[in-house]
């Protein structure tokens, strides 16, 4: 047996690296300013196309489109360029629809021959994302099933909640109400973000049949999911949940917060460039400012969530939303921020309540900067002032949270996030155990996310400036639980 090349290892590790979501590590493996360089064409092409996999993770569409299109070019045996051009494909459906489209009849034309069921079900499950972008309904719901069809013959039996959720919303649009009904009851066994979007569709589905008992009942099934897809970032789902509340508001007798949940709903959807769902919720605000107003309400929304719960629920939405555009890249932070400190805690073996308040304090930590001058913010070292009133943004952090409802313990994580264990932090110069022990998990991962995405640092980096400072700036064990992470 001969041994593996250079490249072969860095393969095989950035392989590995993906299947864990550990994509900048991914990329420090990979090294893409170096892959031009590898002597063999057949790892060449397979290094080309693992770094388009690691940028489509991270949402940079451009450059994984760049990866996929240099490995999809190279001189490989059909199976290789079938996988190659179905990642293009779905690459460009983030910035192209209508090339993934192309690109995926092509494939399914040109290599019929070398398609394995499950990859034909791949091939069409993003064919009919990509016809429910253009509005092409019948032939998405097609398509779906087809997708269905091939995973079935493939012996893939289970785990198909998202082509069931499709199916189901598919059947909406085209007005097969019990058929949708059908396909939506299966997908809400999903246990991720999924089944928030499939309890948000029944509720949708049955008050458009005007069953208003049945619609208030997904309705209220899925508030448990709601806040959790919030902490994950799962912004589709909440656009559509903030929609479906705007409808239940209305009827309830609550224009002004009908009209605020729309509009939150269509802000994120234009966010999102989901322009489709932006001029279907355009549509219902037209609708409502048409209607004449409703007799007040008593305020209940749903059984247990009245008009002061969803109005909190949107000033935490408007306070996550302010910290995403303070600088390009932000909202890249705070993902990253919230995936390595759930790393961290993994390693530490950390309980699900201390997770919980993990996430809360990455996601809210950053909101005493909304209030920052913009000067500041722009360079905090510009002066000595300039540094002192920066380092108060965990302070005003806390300040402006505390009216909201915030709990308590994220609150005190927010306030030392800040901290270093040597007493050389801010704002307080506290050290050691007098820094919260979720502060310090907080302070590596912020360091970690920090660097990968606003700074744009290799991984390798910024895990040597972790490792000088460990001891000193940061808990010596946390460094080493965020690096076991990456040989795991």
């Amino acid at each position: 047996m001969s041994t593996p090349t250079d490249w072969e290892v860095r393969l095989h590790r950035g392989v590995s690296l993906i299947r864990r979501y550990l994509l900048h590590a991914a990329l420090d493996e990979l090294r893409p300013d170096e892959a031009p360089d590898c002597p063999d064409p057949s790892v060449r092409a397979e290094v080309y196309h693992h770094i388009g996999r690691a940028y489509l993770g991270l949402g940079r569409y451009q450059e994984s489109v760049r990866w996929f299109s240099n490995a999809a070019a190279a001189e490989v045996p059909p199976a290789c360029a079938v996988r190659y051009n179905t990642n293009l494909a779905v690459a460009y459906r983030y910035i192209d629809p209508d090339r993934a489209h192309r690109l995926i009849t092509d494939v399914l034309s040109q290599y019929d021959a070398y398609l394995t069921p499950d990859l034909r079900g791949v091939l069409y499950n993003n064919l009919s994302d990509v016809q429910w972008i253009n509005g092409f309904y019948s032939e998405g719901y097609e398509s779906a099933l087809r997708s269905l069809e091939a995973f079935t013959d493939a012996g893939l039996k289970d785990g198909h909640d998202e082509l069931y959720l499709n199916l189901g919303v598919f059947c909406i649009e085209l007005g097969r109400y019990e058929e949708a009904k059908t396909f939506l009851l299966r997908a809400v066994t999903s246990e991720s973000e999924l089944a928030l979007h499939a309890y948000t569709e029944l509720s949708r589905l049955y008050l458009l049949q005007n069953d208003v008992a049945s619609g208030l009942h997904w309705a209220c099934a899925a508030l448990p999911q709601v806040w959790s897809s919030v902490m994950h970032n799962a912004k589709r789902e909440i656009s559509r949940f903030c929609r479906l509340l705007a409808l239940l508001a209305e009827r309830a007798g609550e224009r002004a917060l009908a009209m605020r949940l729309m509009e939150k709903s269509q802000l994120m959807f234009g966010r999102m460039e989901m322009w489709r769902e932006w001029m279907q919720v355009q549509a219902e605000l037209d609708h409502l400012r048409q209607r004449p107003m409703p007799p007040r309400g008593s305020g209940q929304i749903l059984p247990g969530l009245g008009r002061e719960d969803v109005s909190r629920f949107l000033t935490w939405l408007e306070v996550l939303n302010a910290q995403e555009v303070l600088q390009p890249g932000f909202s890249a932070l705070l993902d990253t921020r919230v995936q390595y400190a759930r790393e961290i805690a993994e390693a530490l073996g950390l309980p699900d309540e201390d997770r919980q308040t993990l996430t809360y304090a990455c996601r809210f930590a950053d909101y005493g900067l909304t209030a920052v001058e913009p000067e500041v913010l722009a360079d905090p070292l510009r002066s000595p002032e300039a540094w002192r009133d920066y380092q108060q943004h965990p302070v005003l952090s806390v300040r402006m949270l505390f009216p909201l409802g915030i709990p308590s313990e994220v609150l005190s994580v927010i306030s030392d996030h800040h901290e270093h264990v040597d007493g050389s932090g801010y704002p307080a110069g506290k050290r050691g155990d007098e820094i919260h022990p979720l502060a310090r998990v907080f302070a590596v991962a912020d360091h970690y996310a920090t660097g990968v995405t606003l700074r744009d640092l290799p991984h390798s980096q910024v895990m040597a400036e972790l490792a000088e400072r460990s001891g000193t700036w940061y808990d010596a064990a946390i460094v080493a639980a965020l690096e076991s992470r990456f040989h795991a």
